[in-house]
């Protein structure tokens, strides 16, 4: 059971705001009683999907994710476990990859919106969109 409890210690939760992350964080908030102690909640905005925006609807959009990310923080807290919230710009899959590896995660935790639940709790979303191309 401490390994299990381990594995759990410390989630980090990528979230770009939708229903399905939405769902995802429904799931993770609920993890203190397999031993969550503490959450990291990750938005990493697209620099590739914000290029052409000018340096004020960036900062418009850091506030407003911001503000979203302590919003899930405070429910987070309601749950009993210490939270994070963490802002990044990048690519979202390299940018959560490296957060994890900064902040030594025991666990990520993602959103799904794959039309193959089986396939993608084997390989993960990002695995079975390659490996269709």
């Amino acid at each position: 059971m401490r390994e299990t409890r381990a594995m759990f210690a410390r989630i980090l939760f990528s979230t770009d705001f939708s229903a399905s992350a939405d769902s995802a964080f429904r799931v993770v908030k609920r993890l203190k009683a397999a031993g969550a102690q503490e959450v990291i909640l990750l938005h990493g905005q697209d620099e590739q999907a914000m290029k052409h925006r000018s340096p004020e609807q960036l900062a418009e959009f850091d506030r407003t994710d911001a503000e979203r990310l302590e919003k899930l923080c405070k429910t987070m807290s309601l749950f009993g476990m210490q939270v994070r919230p963490v802002l990044r710009h990048g690519n979202p899959i390299k940018k959560t990859l490296a957060t994890a590896g900064e902040m030594e995660v025991s666990l990520i935790a993602l959103r799904s919106h794959s039309r193959s639940a089986v396939r993608e709790m084997l390989a993960g979303s990002t695995f079975e969109k390659r490996s269709k191309t």
